[in-house]
């Protein structure tokens, strides 16, 4: 081969990978191609922003979670300061019948403001004792043979139970009568 047919043939073989390389379209399917990519760019920016949302959201859930306590917690430190003040109080009391009675009231008044604060928030007092034994609000710890109360029926509380709006969030641990 002489030198120019050599470059004869590598220009052809150049024009011919260009040509492979370029593609015809008619402009109808460019305008598709160019509103298809733009479509993709926008779906993109869309899942980026949910992405973006969904992490905002999980962080705000476990924020709101950590401090979801802060308003019951605030209404009961009053309280707390109430029973340490009784407590400092208490040795006052040791040889003073009357002195023991105010103390006791104070007891009694603390005890009213805790459950007041604890309605505020849904939570109330299950009453056992008379009430027939009820395995949904009460856990029993014993038994109690006797002739005054019908069996199955709840004669002592050992420790109250409590519900927070319509669910026990603490059955009450009672005795149960039973018939001799």
């Amino acid at each position: 081969m002489t030198e120019n047919n050599k470059k004869h043939h590598e220009e052809k073989k150049h024009t011919q990978d260009k040509d492979d390389k370029m593609v015809t379209i008619e402009k109808k399917e460019y305008e598709d191609l160019l509103k298809a990519k733009e479509t993709q760019q926008k779906l993109l920016y869309a899942y980026a922003d949910l992405e973006n949302i969904n992490k905002r959201i999980s962080r705000d859930a476990d924020q709101q979670l950590c401090y979801a306590n802060e308003k019951i917690i605030k209404e009961i430190l009053p309280v707390i300061d109430n029973l340490c003040r009784a407590k400092e109080h208490s040795s006052e009391c040791e040889n003073n019948k009357e002195q023991f009675e105010k103390f006791l009231n104070g007891i009694e008044l603390i005890l009213k403001q805790f459950n007041d604060v604890l309605s505020k928030f849904g939570v109330k007092e299950l009453n056992s004792v008379g009430e027939k034994f009820n395995p949904e609000f009460h856990e029993a710890m014993d038994q109690i043979e006797t002739e005054e109360h019908e069996n199955g029926t709840v004669v002592n509380e050992y420790q109250k139970g409590y519900l927070l709006k319509d669910r026990v969030i603490r059955p009450s641990k009672v005795s149960v009568a039973k018939k001799k």
